[in-house]
C-alpha cells in the first residue's frame, strides 16, 4: 500500500558492492535497522516512513535478502507531528523473531513476524527506545530519551513507567547506555534546555535515579555552567552520544560527544572524567565507531561542520614523510611528479620511520578504491616500492598511502599529493618515441586539481597534502583510539 517513489534501498558490502536494490516508500524516516524478522539466516531491515501528504507514521519490514516487503505495520497518528526518533529490536512474546520496539504517542512494540501490534502504553509523541535490563528479569526494559519530556525507563511488559526524571531538562540529543563497575548501569545523556551539559543517570538497583552532571566547552571539562563561564569557555550544544564499552583496552567504558563548539570529547562514562578532547575547529556532529580498514580495529568517524567525514584512528608508529609519486620513465628521480608517464606502473618513495620493523603501501583513486586487489601491499623495510599490473585510466588522478608499523601496530598513514597519469605516445615511423608527441596537451583545467596542504579534511599528517574526501574516511588519524574488537 506504499506509495511508489524515488528513493531506493540498497545493501552494499563493505568493499562497495551493490548485493541488490530495491524501491523504498516515499520518505523514509531515520535509519534503516538491522532485525530478524522472516527466520532465515540473513538480518532483514525495518524501517519508518511517512506520506508527505499527512502526518501518519508507517513502519515497513523488508527482507534482507532481497528487499521484498515482509510487512507494513498499521499507519500511527502520534500527536504533535511525524517525529519519529528511532527504532529498538528486542525479544517481547515466546516466538523465535525479533520484535519491534518504537515511541509514538506512547511506546508500543510490534511482532517481527507480521507487524502487529503486541502491547502499548501512553505516553509522549516520540522518544528513542533504548532497551536494557535494569532488573535481572528475562525481558528488557525500556529506556526513554531523546525526546521532549524527561528520560525514563518503562517496565518490560508496558504495564507502566519503573521510573523517570524530575529534571524536565529537554533531553533531546540522544544518550547511550553503559555498564559500568558494581553492577552499575548508565544513561549518558545531553540536554536542549542545558547545551553544555553532559548527565549520567543511574538505572539499576537502590542509586536509581541518581544523576551527575558535567559541562564542557572549548576542549575543557567543568563541574558546573558557572565555573565555565568563569573561564571564559564557550558553551556550545552537545550533539548526541556514543559509547564503547573499552576504547583505550582499560576496562573502562567511554563516552564521546560532539559539541557546536567545535571539539569532540572523550569522557569516561563512569566517572566523568575527561580522557581527551580534539578541536576541529567547527561544529562536531555525533560520533560513531567502525573497522573501516579491515585491520581489526575500530576506528572513530565524525562528521562535522566543514563538510567531511572523519576519520581517527591510533598512531601505534610516526606517520611515514616524504611520500612522493615518481615517474616511472625516470625511476631514479627523487623528484615528486603531478604526472607521470605510465599505462600500469606507480613507484613510491618515503622517509624512513624510526622503529619501524615494515611499511604497507596502497594506491587509491580520488574516491579512495584501492588499485591493489590486497588493498595493502608487505614491501618490507624497503623505503619504496614499484606497483605493477595496474589497471591505471588515462587523465586520472592517484594517491599513494603509506602505513608503518611498530612492534604495537600500524601508524597513521602518510599520503602523497597524487599525480595525473599520463599514457605514452604511441610510436610511429619516423616520429619520435618514447615522448609526448602526438598526445594531447593536458592542463591543469582538464584533470582534478591538486589539493591545498590541508585538502579541507584535515589530513595534515603526511606534509603532502591530502586527497579528497573519501581519504578523510579512510586515513586521517590524531588521537590514540583504536580498540580490538
Amino acid at each position: 500500500g506504499a506509495p511508489a517513489g524515488g528513493t531506493d534501498v540498497a545493501v552494499v558490502t563493505q568493499d562497495g558492492d551493490e548485493r541488490w536494490r530495491g524501491p523504498a516508500p516515499d520518505a523514509p524516516i531515520l535509519d534503516l535497522v538491522p532485525a530478524r524478522l522472516d527466520g532465515d539466516a540473513i538480518p532483514d531491515l525495518v524501517f519508518h516512513w511517512g506520506e508527505p501528504s499527512n502526518t501518519l507514521t508507517r513502519i515497513r519490514a523488508i527482507s534482507g535478502a532481497d528487499g521484498a516487503t515482509l510487512w507494513d505495520a498499521a499507519p500511527v497518528e502520534t500527536g504533535s507531528g511525524r517525529q519519529a526518533a528511532g527504532l529498538a529490536v528486542g525479544r517481547f512474546d515466546a516466538d523465535d523473531r525479533d520484535d519491534v520496539y518504537w515511541q509514538g504517542g506512547g511506546t508500543r512494540v510490534l511482532s517481527g513476524a507480521t507487524g502487529a501490534q503486541l502491547a502499548a502504553i501512553g505516553g509522549p509523541s516520540y522518544y528513542l527506545t533504548t532497551l536494557y535490563d535494569v532488573d535481572d528479569e528475562p525481558r528488557d526494559e525500556i529506556v526513554l530519551h531523546g525526546g521532549f519530556s524527561p528520560v525514563g525507563i518503562v517496565e518490560d511488559d508496558l504495564s507502566g513507567l519503573l521510573w523517570q526524571s524530575a529534571d524536565d531538562d529537554r533531553p533531546y540529543p540522544y544518550g547511550s547506555v553503559v555498564e559500568c563497575p558494581g553492577d552499575r548501569a548508565v544513561l549518558i545523556s545531553g540536554s536542549w534546555q542545558h547545551p553544555a551539559r553532559l548527565k549520567m543517570t543511574d538505572l539499576r538497583g537502590p542509586t536509581r535515579g541518581a544523576e551527575t552532571t558535567l559541562h564542557l566547552g572549548s576542549g575543557a571539562r567543568y563541574d558546573s555552567r558557572a565555573d565555565l563561564d568563569a573561564a571564559g569557555a564557550f558553551a556550545g550544544q552537545l550533539t548526541s552520544v556514543v559509547a564503547h564499552e573499552d576504547l583505550a583496552s582499560d576496562g573502562a567504558p567511554a563516552a564521546l560527544v560532539g559539541s557546536t563548539d567545535g571539539w569532540l570529547y572523550w569522557v569516561s562514562a563512569c566517572d566523568g572524567a575527561l580522557v581527551h578532547a580534539l578541536d576541529f575547529g567547527v561544529a562536531v556532529g555525533q560520533a560513531s565507531f567502525a573497522d573501516t580498514d579491515r585491520d581489526g580495529l575500530d576506528e572513530i568517524l565524525v562528521s562535522v561542520a566543514d563538510g567531511f567525514l572523519y576519520g581517527i584512528t591510533q598512531r601505534h608508529a610516526d606517520t611515514p614523510t616524504g611520500v612522493i609519486d615518481v615517474d616511472p620513465s625516470d625511476p631514479a628521480s627523487d623528484v615528486d611528479s603531478d604526472f607521470i608517464t605510465t599505462t600500469d606502473t606507480w613507484i613510491a618513495r618515503w622517509d624512513a620511520v624510526d622503529g619501524a620493523l615494515r611499511y604497507e603501501v596502497g594506491l587509491f583513486d580520488a574516491t579512495g578504491s584501492p588499485l591493489l586487489d590486497e588493498r595493502w601491499r608487505d614491501v618490507g623495510t624497503d623505503t619504496e616500492a614499484t606497483l605493477t599490473g595496474l589497471a591505471l585510466a588515462n587523465g586520472r588522478r592517484y594517491y599513494v598511502g603509506v602505513r608503518a608499523y611498530s612492534a604495537e601496530g600500524p601508524s597513521v598513514d602518510g599520503v602523497s599529493d597524487g599525480a595525473v597519469v599520463r599514457f605514452p605516445a604511441p610510436e610511429t615511423d619516423g616520429g619520435p618515441s618514447g615522448s609526448d608527441a602526438g598526445v594531447r596537451p593536458m592542463s591543469d583545467a582538464s584533470v582534478e586539481p591538486p589539493p591545498d596542504d590541508t585538502g579541507g579534511c584535515g589530513c595534515r599528517t603526511s606534509g603532502q597534502g591530502a586527497p579528497p574526501v573519501a581519504w578523510c574516511l579512510a586515513l586521517l588519524g590524531a588521537l590514540a583510539l583504536r580498540r580490538r574488537r
